[in-house]
């Protein structure tokens, strides 16, 4: 039965090693990383300013309002004030997410302790 489990293990190893990827596969999954990482933080700062821009047009709506209508522009402004605070929250959660998917994937993998 040790013997079975050292084998599997030595057959374990050997398949993570030539599944490992070489320089060139690094680069290359680097670089479409980097495409990926771009387009997606570009639409998270696109999504981002559209709302920062929302958040100034209620300010001003507050501002030059009054009564009911004030009111309801400033729900609004409070409303996209969280709102941007949870996207931003989303954006580092995305990040640290991507950072880590990004390390797993190019790490080796374990298969015998």
């Amino acid at each position: 039965m040790k013997t079975f489990t050292i084998l599997l293990c030595l057959a374990a190893a050997v398949v993570t090693v030539m599944s490992s990827p070489t320089k060139s596969e690094d680069k290359e999954l680097n670089e479409k990383w980097n495409q990926h990482k771009d387009s997606i933080m570009k639409r998270l700062e696109e999504n981002d300013a559209d709302l920062k821009r929302q958040y100034q047009e209620q300010l001003e709506k507050v501002k030059s309002s009054s009564g009911i209508e004030k009111e309801s522009a400033q729900k609004k402004a409070d409303a996209l004030k969280l709102e941007i605070q949870k996207i931003r929250a989303r954006h580092k959660q995305t990040q640290e997410r991507m950072k880590s998917n990004l390390t797993k994937s190019l790490s080796p993998r374990k298969y015998c302790a």
